[in-house]
């Protein structure tokens, strides 16, 4: 039976990918499975000694640890192990992971396989909920909050620019061999996401995948015979383009963003763009209060709601707003200490992956990096199980 665990623990570890992309509720319970798994194989002290001798492995975990000393003086201790348990994934993964090595390459491929399947599930079956609102009940809700049903539409897309990712290396990879129907079925893949993107209306998700897109472009221009592929990629831009201007609403939104700078400004907004602006303000206001440790692990909602009172932000307060920015809840919770592990855990890594050009890795950490600018991330379970998983399993496992 022991014999087996290998390849039911990887199966396993394939589900999970499925799940986070597609039915998000079953993920931590098969996370459970894949660290009994892990047990079950026995030769825990080697796995732990590999873990200890792994400074990558202590850096990712320290972020964890790091809000476990914030517990020692956070005013709201329930709260604060709610917040622990958010977060097991930044301790969970580096542990589970770490003691691997390096897999065989062979794996690479069902794994990605299991997280495109699953984004695009979920795809199909938000829009094939909403094309049926459309005809029985006469309601359009083919955009943003509405359309994404499992997720928030900002974490699915970045779960979408990862998948997007994922096949740009199924194609480009000389170590990986796609048939035709392999080939077309990826295609139309892309296409799907382009569509995707642009329902969803997530601003950070549209202006990565552009980025994406563009990187690929270029990446493809400097590889000789694959013109075919970059009559492919330019389709699939201009079919998203074509979406963009003619399916979506969601012109609307990016162009909001503009609103700042034009000084057209409201406090009572709950407009998105809007009421970031304030929120930061808030956050900024909080950590220049308590700058070098923070107000502690979870108190950080709660000071920014008495802040969103002083300071008069209604549309904050209203929907009960954290700082919608990873690195200023970070800096509001453990303060500038904080900050510093978190930029650590992001940049070290992306320095090391251009060095020995693991662009797949890097590609992760530059969509993380950007999405962690509007949203705080680390906040939900879908943030810290996506970043757990793939920063762990990119820096220790799959070499790419």
């Amino acid at each position: 039976m022991r014999a087996y665990l290998p390849k039911i623990k990887f199966i396993v570890l394939c589900c999970i990918a499925f799940t986070l992309t597609s039915y998000i509720w079953a993920a931590p319970n098969l996370i459970f499975v894949y660290a009994g798994l892990w047990l079950l194989e026995g030769g825990i002290g080697q796995k732990l000694k590999a873990f200890y001798s792994n400074k990558y492995a202590w850096l990712f975990a320290s972020l964890f640890l790091l809000h476990v000393v914030g517990m020692i003086y956070t005013s709201y201790a329930q709260i604060g192990w709610f917040t622990i348990q958010v977060k097991a994934s930044l301790i969970v993964f580096p542990v589970l992971f770490a003691s691997e090595g390096v897999m065989d390459s062979k794996k690479q491929k069902p794994f990605m396989y299991a997280f495109i399947t699953g984004c695009i599930c979920n795809g199909l079956i938000c829009l094939g909920y909403a094309i049926w609102k459309y005809y029985t009940l006469h309601v359009s809700e083919f955009n943003y909050m509405q359309f994404s049903i499992f997720l928030h539409p900002s974490y699915y897309s970045m779960y979408i620019d990862m998948a997007i990712v994922f096949i740009a290396y199924l194609f480009m990879s000389k170590e990986i061999s796609l048939i035709t129907i392999e080939k077309i079925v990826l295609t139309f893949c892309l296409a799907f996401f382009a569509l995707m993107i642009v329902l969803l209306q997530s601003k950070a998700g549209q202006i990565t995948t552009a980025l994406l897109f563009v990187a690929m472009l270029i990446a493809l221009a400097m590889k000789k015979g694959v013109k075919w592929r970059i009559v492919m990629l330019l389709g699939i831009a201009i079919f998203g383009a074509i979406a963009y201007r003619y399916i979506s609403s969601g012109n609307s939104r990016i162009f909001s963003a503009f609103q700042i700078a034009s000084g057209n400004m409201d406090r009572k907004s709950p407009e998105s763009t809007q009421v970031r602006y304030y929120v930061w303000q808030a956050s900024m206001e909080i950590i220049h209060q308590h700058p070098i440790i923070g107000t502690g692990t979870g108190d950080a909602d709660s000071v920014l709601q008495k802040q969103y009172v002083k300071d008069g932000d209604t549309g904050a307060l209203e929907h009960h707003l954290n700082s919608h920015n990873e690195y200023m809840q970070i800096g509001v919770a453990l303060g500038c200490i904080g900050v510093m592990v978190l930029l650590a855990c992001l940049l070290l890594p992306l320095f090391k992956s251009i060095k020995e050009r693991r662009y797949v890795y890097m590609a992760f950490i530059v969509i993380i990096l950007i999405n962690f600018l509007v949203e705080s991330m680390l906040e939900t379970q879908a943030g810290t199980m996506f970043y757990g998983l793939l920063n762990s399993l990119l820096m220790f496992n799959f070499v790419i």
